[in-house]
């Protein structure tokens, strides 16, 4: 069970793991595997859904990967898309 110092850190982590793959993908797409390797964000799907809450619109683009061992996974790549004025 966690305390009530560890829930707070751990929902600081959410927010700070969503302000850097917001910085990330006003830059650009970024696929889950970056988000993971790059943003050290491990569940990256769960930040772009937190975000999406947050009124920011974002694609997901389905493409498939190949790994370091030369396996192929499907993996989604994040858009965001421009506000509307």
């Amino acid at each position: 069970m966690n305390t009530g110092q560890e829930q707070i850190a751990i929902a600081e982590s959410r927010a700070q793991q969503r302000a850097r793959l917001l910085l990330a993908l006003m830059a650009g797409p970024v696929s889950t595997s970056y988000a993971r390797d790059h943003l050290n964000i491990m569940s990256p799907a769960a930040r772009v859904l937190e975000l999406r809450e947050d009124g920011h619109m974002i694609d997901t683009e389905l493409i498939w990967q190949t790994d370091h061992r030369g396996r192929k996974h499907k993996a989604g790549v994040y858009h965001l898309q421009p506000r509307a004025r």
